[in-house]
């Protein structure tokens, strides 16, 4: 988990404009990104999507792990990833897929 100064705040109406930033997908994953001043993230995962708040947290957990790594090279931006993924892999499956495709996008970000 973030600190709560870290964390992007989506009720608040000028952090919802994030969903018009630039964005990147891959197949499981969106990644909206702004410049900001001070590093600020949020992970979205639907109900729809994953149904058991266990596996949505398992998901949250592991993204919040990638994006604590890069927080100094994203000093000033503000990210939110998209989760899209049906919960349909096993744990160590999604671990790596998550972790590939994040990286991938970080990287054509250039935020990486």
């Amino acid at each position: 988990m973030l600190r709560k100064s870290q964390r992007l705040n989506l009720s608040l109406p000028q952090n919802r404009k994030i969903f018009r930033e630039k964005h990147l997908s891959s197949k499981n994953l969106t990644l909206y990104f702004r410049n900001a001043n001070q590093f600020k993230a949020a992970v979205v995962i639907p109900k729809k999507n994953v149904p058991l708040a266990v596996d949505r947290n398992q998901v949250r957990r592991i993204l919040y792990i990638q994006i604590r790594q890069c927080e100094k090279l994203c000093a000033n931006k503000e990210i939110l990833i998209l989760y899209r993924s049906p919960n349909s892999l096993r744990e160590k499956d999604k671990r790596k897929m998550i972790e590939k495709e994040l990286g991938e996008l970080l990287k054509k970000a250039n935020l990486f």
